[in-house]
């Protein structure tokens, strides 16, 4: 039984790998969502909470993106699941939530609460949870999205900071690896942050 409700999720990931090709739709996987979720029990915390985070997301990366929709759903994500994460059993999901809402917060033009919720990162989400994320750890996502806030306003010292301080503490992260690729003399600049 554990198998099988594990493989509703793992279907309903493939079907939004094919959306996010453009070989299925954002919308299907919001029916195969919702299909699962009748299936599945209410006691099934970490599966139900992996198929509505899945849901939350395909706002924002349908074709024509509704990041409002989306940063509104991570935030109603997080206070549902909250307090249903008795020993941590949602915990990577609550990271990833409180990630995304940064992220489409910004993409919709709310950079405060982008700010907020990215800060909330920093603060929140342990560093040494680099496994759980493979290659996506929410500091690094944080980080750089502290660093494009801060570019779009205009504070490009503030912005190179952020990004310094991506390259130093997550070389090893899909963002930490693309901002020294497309910017080498930040490896100085966080050789001068060392010191």
């Amino acid at each position: 039984e554990e198998v099988r409700r594990r493989a509703l999720v793992a279907t309903t990931g493939l079907m939004m790998e094919l959306a996010e090709s453009g070989a299925g739709t954002h919308e299907e996987v919001r029916h195969e969502v919702a299909r699962n979720l009748e299936i599945l029990p209410g006691s099934d915390v970490k599966n139900r909470a992996v198929l509505e985070l899945m849901y939350s997301e395909t706002y924002g990366r349908q074709p024509e993106p509704d990041y409002a929709r989306s940063a509104q759903l991570q935030e109603e994500f997080l206070e549902k699941y909250t307090p249903l994460n008795e020993g941590g059993v949602v915990q990577r999901e609550l990271n990833t939530a409180l990630r995304q809402a940064g992220m489409f917060h910004r993409m919709a033009g709310n950079l405060e609460t982008g700010r907020y919720y990215f800060e909330r990162v920093l603060a929140e989400v342990p560093a040494d949870t680099r496994d759980h994320f493979r290659g996506y750890h929410p500091h690094s996502q944080a980080l750089l999205g502290l660093a494009i806030l801060e570019e779009e306003a205009g504070n490009h010292a503030k912005g190179r900071e952020y990004r310094a301080r991506l390259v130093r503490d997550y070389p090893d992260q899909i963002a930490g690896r693309q901002a020294l690729h497309r910017n080498p003399e930040l490896l100085q600049y966080r050789l001068d942050m060392d010191e």
